[in-house]
């Protein structure tokens, strides 16, 4: 089994406070319009993170830990490490993965519900406010200690994997994201303190923003 993020089971979290403000993409108060702004100016990003799976049919959640990268063009790696080791490198239109030790980059196919899982995730850590209100009533609050919390609600019409998203930071740092299913059902990931690399070496950008050979050659 791929240890994906984004990839849990079953309904909608009824147990989970909504925040207090609803907050409207097209015309955002000054406070989260600067917050938006400041972390879309955030270029290379570097954080080790844990990642928590809870299924209804399991009495404990299921743990995997690893490193994830964002790109200053948007693009996110996840490069998982233990027993499943593997890595995800994955864009708006593309999602590519290669397992520990194996040369080959296999494309996620177009058809997989996992791409499409895959998919949002990019428009979640670049926080493209304007593309998760397609699908998304926005909601979220600011805490004394200069912390925020963003929370995305899947409209009624909308037919996504996960009918509730919540992001959590501080400044200019993402440091939680929940995606539910349903109470019982989710996947919790926890950022540790985020480096901000101007550039990542040669080494990196092919060990974790890796694709197929076919897709490289044909690059001008």
């Amino acid at each position: 089994m791929f240890p994906f993020v984004l990839c849990a089971e079953d309904g909608a979290p009824e147990d989970m406070a909504v925040a207090a403000y609803h907050l409207d993409a097209g015309n955002l108060e000054m406070g989260w319009s600067h917050l938006f702004r400041e972390l879309r100016m955030v270029g290379n990003v570097r954080a080790a993170f844990t990642e928590s799976r809870s299924f209804a049919f399991r009495k404990e959640p299921k743990l995997y830990r690893g490193v994830f990268r964002k790109s200053s063009e948007g693009a996110v790696s996840l490069a998982y490490t233990g027993a499943e080791a593997m890595a995800v490198h994955v864009g708006a239109d593309y999602a590519y993965y290669r397992k520990s030790g194996d040369a080959d980059v296999r494309r996620i196919p177009e058809s997989s519900s996992r791409r499409g899982s895959l998919a949002l995730f990019p428009s979640l850590v670049n926080l493209d406010i304007q593309a998760l209100a397609q699908t998304y009533d926005l909601y979220g609050d600011f805490t004394s200690e200069g912390g925020w919390r963003l929370q995305l609600v899947a409209k009624p019409e909308s037919d996504v994997d996960y009918e509730r998203i919540d992001l959590t930071g501080t400044a200019r740092e993402v440091n939680g994201i929940d995606l539910y299913k349903s109470a019982r059902s989710s996947i919790r990931i926890r950022m540790d303190a985020a480096e901000f690399p101007e550039a990542f070496s040669e080494a990196e950008v092919a060990d974790y923003f890796f694709e197929p050979e076919a897709e490289h050659a044909m690059q001008p």
